[in-house]
This record gives structure tokens, sequence and C-alpha cells, in this order.
């Protein structure tokens, strides 16, 4: 048994007989997951990600703890940081993989304007959804070549708390961050409104506007989370810079987190030379544009090279509306850009089973590894994009249905790929097509499949990171909602006492169309097969069925399957069995759990033995009796002879259980029941005498 220190950690010691032999233990925490393998005593063991050099003998009992996480005060301006594990990391607070930055190329020295009117969020700390509506307006500006002015306040309502699960804020100066609003962004989007930003009520007590009321909404699809990249002095790497910029250049805008200090200022210009100056986020604005010679004499802390970064605020004209920072400058991250977007149709519906992805990091110790969510769908809908967030930057992805059975649980046999597969080329969220048209009602499972580059995959959740953010987001997770499927089988997040996977689906509706059936889906090339996600093939059914007789109940000879790796099956525990009846029956197998595919054999049933047989002769007259068989044979063969030994027998082929033979002697009779199946009878085992 493993114990947990931490808010939320939880442990599975429920094993099963692996033929493996090993003991598997399904591990998830707030900030990681991890599936740990207990294969012998002595053998050691990396929970990786949660704790650093953590190791634990197998066998042993030990408590693992996690150093509780430091939040940091909110500030006037409304952001609030993403706590950090333990000591400042000097990397930034977002722990990353390290990866090579592309660089930006045919780009101007200098790009973009101060045309765009600046808004004012004061005299509340909400800069959070300011930067986040700002940046959805300049990605709408660039592609459409426009001036899109979208909803804060309309936004801002979405957060109220309506309940004891979900969002949780009710005040204005709550505060937020970057995880919260694109989140959004892509749960809901920004929206056109009428509404105007409430500067006089601090409470966020008016009335909650939901997405079915919102018009003209522009929904975030895709949303690029940088890799923080810093030099040993704490700057911007070059490749961070180019990055960067080439996505203002793309997208209009990147939303980038400040550490706000007018000691840093000098006019509308700052930078900021401190080493630790990230250490105290306190602030969200956007960058909209570069100027490569903005001369370094305009600093107050002056730094070594021309450039800097043009960045629009959210207090108004008057006061830094646009203000130029250093490419030097060590208080700033940049954090995300909108790759794409869309714009909802009126017949359009989002579902998710989370409002925001603060656990973003969830990691598990398995190369790949299947996310499902199960959607309640409101009426008949045809499927068609999956949004979902991953920080695995290398993977390959791929987009599953998953049929459920009678019972509401996953059949992992019939998973169908309904997508092309694609790579994770940066952390965030990512929107795939749906190819074949697939109309459902109902309970739909959408898997996403990630085949990391490493030895983890990913994938965003619903959560608080640490107990001091519990109170701004409590998670919600019912039974039969959210699956893991590894090679441990599928397992409902439900009974690990964790939350739902951030992974979205978009439908059309649909009610003019027929259901289409899950044998009809059509399954695109499946690029990560179950084989990748550890779930092994049947390859082999025998029977033992000796002589199978029909006795008015279903006939089930003894099934030996064993699958690609010799591994021998348990009935029920991992797979299940069909049989028919009376005749040429056929038995089919399929898999459960993590075991997948299917086998069908033949075998004969027999009619059952005639029963009570009654010979009685009257004068020249032979009456032959016996009881009808169940199971509807097709008729009987009745054998007799004046002979004991039956030698010199006759046959009397019959549909009737009653049978007169005229013959002066006596009779010696045998009969055996018979089902007609094509061209061949097949006949009770034994004579009735």
């Amino acid at each position: 048994m493993i114990k947990m220190g931490f808010n939320k950690g939880f442990v599975n010691d429920k094993c099963k007989k692996e033929h493996n032999k090993k003991f598997k233990c399904l591990f998830m925490g707030m900030k990681k997951i991890a599936v740990v393998n207990l294969a012998a005593a002595g053998a050691m063991i990396t929970i990786p990600g949660l704790f650093s050099d953590c190791n634990v003998m197998a066998n042993q009992k030990v408590k693992l703890s996690i150093g509780k996480n430091k939040l940091v005060n909110k500030s006037k301006y409304g952001y609030l940081q993403v706590a950090t594990q333990g000591k400042s990391n000097s990397q930034g607070y977002r722990s990353v993989n390290s990866r090579k930055m592309t660089a930006a190329y045919h780009l101007p020295s200098s790009y973009g304007s101060t045309s765009k009117a600046v808004k004012n969020q004061l005299p509340w700390g909400t800069c959070w959804i300011f930067s986040a509506i700002g940046t959805m307006e300049y990605t709408a500006d660039k592609k459409e070549s426009s001036d899109h002015i979208f909803s804060e306040e309309e936004m801002l309502r979405s957060f109220t708390k309506k309940s004891n699960v979900g969002w949780q804020l009710t005040n204005k100066n709550d505060g937020g961050n970057e995880e919260m609003s694109a989140g959004y962004l892509v749960s809901h989007g920004a929206v056109s409104s009428d509404i105007p930003y409430d500067t006089k009520n601090v409470l966020m007590e008016l009335t909650y506007i939901s997405h079915e009321q919102s018009q003209s909404a522009y929904r975030a699809t895709d949303i690029k989370f940088f890799q923080k990249n810093y030099n040993q002095d704490q700057t911007l790497t070059d490749n961070y810079i180019n990055e960067v910029k080439q996505a203002v250049y793309n997208n209009g805008s990147v939303l980038t987190l400040a550490n706000w200090n007018y000691l840093y200022i000098k006019g509308n210009s700052m930078n900021s030379i401190n080493s630790n100056a990230r250490d105290n986020l306190n602030h969200a604005v956007v960058i909209v544009g570069w100027d490569d010679n903005y001369d370094k004499s305009n600093f107050l802390q002056k730094p070594k090279n021309n450039g800097a970064f043009l960045v629009r605020n959210s207090w108004g004209t008057n006061d830094h509306g646009y203000y130029w920072v250093s490419y030097e400058d060590k208080s700033i991250v940049p954090t995300y850009t909108i790759q794409d977007y869309e714009k909802t149709a009126s017949n359009e519906r989002i579902y998710n089973l989370e409002e925001g992805a603060l656990c973003s990091t969830v990691a598990i110790n398995k190369k790949t590894a299947g996310f499902v969510n199960i959607f309640s769908l409101n009426g008949k809908e045809q499927l068609d994009k999956i949004s979902f967030y991953t920080s695995d930057v290398g993977a390959e992805y791929q987009i599953y249905y998953v049929p459920l059975d009678q019972n509401g649980n996953l059949d992992l046999n019939g998973m169908k790929a309904i997508s092309e597969s694609g790579t994770v080329n940066y952390e965030g969220y990512y929107t795939k097509q749906i190819k074949s048209p697939i109309i459902k009602q109902g309970k739909v499972a959408i898997m996403v499949v990630i085949k990391s580059s490493g030895k983890n995959t990913s994938m965003g959740a619903e959560g608080t990171y640490d107990t001091a953010s519990a109170k701004y987001y409590v998670p919600s997770i019912s039974k039969g909602e959210s699956y893991l499927v590894t090679d441990y089988g599928s397992q409902d997040s439900y009974k690990e006492n964790y939350a739902n996977w951030t992974i979205k689906l978009t439908t059309r509706n649909a009610n003019d169309k027929s259901v289409t059936q899950d044998n009809k889906i059509q399954n695109i090339k499946k690029e990560i097969t179950e084989k990748d996600l550890g779930l092994h093939s049947i390859s082999d059914l025998e029977l033992d069925a000796g002589n199978v007789v029909y006795n008015g109940k279903s006939k089930k000879p003894n099934t030996i399957v064993t699958t690609d790796n010799d591994e021998l099956l348990d009935l029920n525990d991992d797979y299940y069995a069909v049989y028919k009846n009376i005749g040429l029956a056929t038995v089919t197998i399929k898999g459960k759990s993590f075991f997948v595919g299917s086998k069908t054999k033949k075998f004969w049933i027999h009619p059952d033995k005639v029963k009570s047989l009654k010979v009685k002769q009257k004068r020249n007259i032979t009456t032959i009796r016996f009881r009808k068989n169940k199971g509807g044979v097709t008729g009987y063969r009745i054998k007799y002879s004046t002979r004991r030994d039956m030698k010199h027998c006759k046959y009397i082929m019959t549909k009737k259980n009653v049978c007169k033979i005229k013959n002066r002697h006596k009779l010696y009779v045998r009969v055996k029941a018979y089902k007609q199946v094509g061209t061949k009878k097949v006949y009770s085992v034994k004579w009735a005498k």
C-alpha cells in the first residue's frame, strides 16, 4: 500500500490476477497521474513529475508527501498566478519539456498598430478577462480584417457561482488566470454583446448568461501555450522572442503575463533587469506588435540592445494604454496565442464535462493512453468536432468513437477511428474534425488516444492546483463520465475520486436524420492501434465441447481462450461468450477490459435423449409412445426389430410421438430425436430403449 500526504491524492490498490504476474496500481494526484508497476519485492520505483528524486521500495510502507503550493497574493490588477511546487523555478512558473523553438522567418523589423481602442478594466481586478477578450479580438481582426468588439462582462458572468460545484467567483476582484480564460474561450467563446462592463457593482450577482443565450460567438478551437524559454540571465531567448513575433504576425496577438511595477516605467516604456521579477506576476496584457529598432535609451533600466514589444493595456487610454516592453525584460511571460477559431452556428451545441483546465499537466507514465469522456446528448445530433488539451509536445494523437454496451460500459472491441491522426506541435488546445457523418442520440463515448514521443502522456483535466485556489473552482464528476484506458484496462475516474478530462464535443442538430448504427460508422485508418494502447488481442479459441446435449437451456461448452502473448483468459473476467442453441451452434467470444478482438467457432448441439418410451402390443399392433422433446426438434427416428440384439432392424422417420406398427411378433424398439440443419440431421447422442 502506498499512502499519500497531500490534498485529493488517492491510491487504488485493487489488483487483478494478471498473467504477467505484475501488480498494477493506478495513482492519480492533483497535478499528475502515474501508473506504476510494482514488479517484485525490492524493485525501485520512480513516480515522475510529482516528487523530485522520490524513489520508494516495493513492499515497503511509505508515505509520499508534497510541499504545499504557495499562492501569490492577488494584486489590484486581478491576476492570479499559477502556483509552483516548492521553490521558485528559474525557468518560469509552468513546468515544461525543453524543445527547440521554431524561429520566426520573413518578418518585418516592425509590426503592429495603436489604432484599436484601449478598454478600461478599472476599478476592478479583471485584467485576466480583458487580456483574454483582447487576444480574441485581435485574432478575429487579423483574420477578418475588421475591428471586433467582444464582451468582457458576459465572459465574466460565466464564472459566477451558480451552485456548489464549478466556478465559485463571487467578486470581480477575486482574480483569475490564463488557464481559466483559455478554457472558457474554447468551451464557450467570446461574443458580441450589448451588455456593458459594470464598473459599479463589484459583486458578481447579476444574471448568469448561458452559452445558448449568447449571440455571434467566436469560439477558439486551437490555442497554443508557449514553452517558457529563458537565457541564463532570465531574459527571453531569441527563439522565444521570434516565436512570439511569429504568433503576433499570424494571429494578431499574444496574451502575456507581467510583473507590473512603476519602478520599471519610464514614459511608455518598461524594462526590468531584476532576475526574480517573474516571482510576482500580477498583471495580464496583450502583445500586439514589435519594433526591432526601438531605442534602448527609452528605458529607465537600460537594456543592452535595442528592440521592444508593443503591448496593449486595459486601464484606458490615459494610463499606459499602449506601452513598450524591452525584449530583454525579465518581468514578462508571453503565454498563449489563439491559433484558430470558428463562428458558432445557431444549430450548434458544445458539450464539455469540465469548465476549464486548471489542472493542465496531468501525466501518465504510459507511452500510450486513451482518455474518454461520455457525453449525454440533448437530442438527435451529428457529431462534428472534438477539442482537447494536452501538453505532450511531439506526441501523436487520434480521435476514436467507442460504443457502449447495454450496461453503459465501454466496448473497446468496437472502437473506431473517426479522425485522421495528428501531431502535438505545442502545449494547448486542439480541435479535430470528425471525418465520417455520425448521427447519434443518448450517450456518446469519445476517446482521445495519445501516443507520446517520450515515456509519459498528458491530458488536461478539471481541478484546482492547491487548497487556496479550491474556493475558485470545485470539480464535479459523476459515475460513468470519464475513463482512462491503458494496458490496465478502462478505469472510471469517478471511482478514483478524480475529475473529468478536458475533452469537448461539438455537435449539430440532426432531428431530420436517422441514427447511425455503430457497425455503419466509417473506420478511418487507425494510426494508433489497440496494440499501442497495450490492449491484448484474442488470437485463439478452442472448444472442449464433447457431445453437447440440449436440455432446454443454452449450452455452454468449455472455452479455452488465449491472446497473442499466449495468455490464458478467464471467462467473464477477461471475455464474454455468446452461444446459440440446438443444431449447428456457434460460440462467439469478445474480449473485455484490456483484452480486445473476437473469435467464433461452430459446434453441434444434439437433441436430448427421448424420454418416457413405452411400447405396448395388442394382437398384431405394436403402439410406440414417448414424450415430445423440448427445443423444437424436427422429428424422430424409430428403430425396431424382433431380435433383442437389434439385428435385421427396420427404421421409421416420423414427426409424431405416437407410432403404430403391424406385427404379430414382439418388437424391440429404440428411438432418437433429430434436428434438421440444412441437409444434415443432428440426432440425439443416445437411443431411448
